[in-house]
């Protein structure tokens, strides 16, 4: 089974916004991930990134496809910009409280559980759109 995570940590002002594909593939036997593209754009207006990455969502199926947004600072109105464009992706908060919290669609998690968890390698090559 092959499904794909968008991920999105928005930049403020003068900051990068990175956006990612991770692609999860899955058998009986193990599961895989594969960075299939990585970007970062820095000075767009928040509605330019809704339209970079709606597109995106749309060309890898949004049945198989969830939209992870890091809903930290000024993530919660970019978040109900995708609503409005017909995805409803999945918030993350980062806070340094003492355990993991879900409201709705927002998951709350300790800064500390993240880093711990985050492995991630890639190859340079595989990151390019549309992926194969």
């Amino acid at each position: 089974m092959t499904e794909f995570f968008v991920g999105l940590d928005l930049g403020q002002a003068n900051d990068y916004t990175a956006i990612s594909v991770v692609e999860r593939l899955q058998n009986e036997k193990e599961t895989t991930y594969n960075v299939r593209f990585l970007e970062r754009v820095r000075g767009a207006p928040y509605p330019d990134i809704v339209k970079k990455v709606t597109p995106m969502m749309r060309s890898l199926g949004p049945d198989q496809t969830t939209l992870v947004v890091d809903q930290t600072g000024v993530g919660a109105p970019v978040v109900d910009l995708f609503h409005q464009a017909g995805l409803y992706p999945v918030g993350i908060c980062i806070h340094g409280g003492a355990r993991v919290t879900k409201e709705g669609y927002t998951w709350g998690f300790r800064n500390v559980i993240l880093w711990e968890s985050c492995k991630c390698f890639s190859n340079p090559a595989d990151s390019k759109w549309p992926p194969n």
